[in-house]
């Protein structure tokens, strides 16, 4: 979902919706309180304006990051399986890899 579509589900005070990854669900919550405390006369619009250009700012950046440890995730998981093999006939340079790459080292 887009950070446009994002703030207008939570300018509307409706539910989180379902299936927003970690980085979007965040920024709802911000953008839900930020309109809401527009509406309660915490903060000036102005500064409303300008926080939700930072957090825009850097929901990029949270999305690139999100991104990065679901590909660090499946790249584990398919080296997982070969593991055990490695360890068990392969190179000493491979085995040495492998404690890298589990994170015993």
């Amino acid at each position: 979902m887009d950070p446009e579509q994002i703030e207008i589900h939570a300018m509307h005070n409706e539910d989180l919706p379902p299936h927003l990854k970690y980085p979007e669900q965040l920024l709802f919550m911000a953008f839900r309180w930020l309109h809401q405390s527009v509406r309660a006369g915490q903060v000036t619009r102005e500064q409303a304006h300008n926080e939700k250009a930072q957090l825009l700012d850097k929901f990029a950046e949270w999305m690139r990051w999100d991104g990065i440890y679901r590909d660090t995730c499946k790249m584990r998981v398919e080296l997982g399986g070969y593991s055990k093999e490695v360890e068990l006939e392969s190179c000493e340079r491979c085995k040495q890899m492998m404690i890298i790459f589990d994170g015993r080292k």
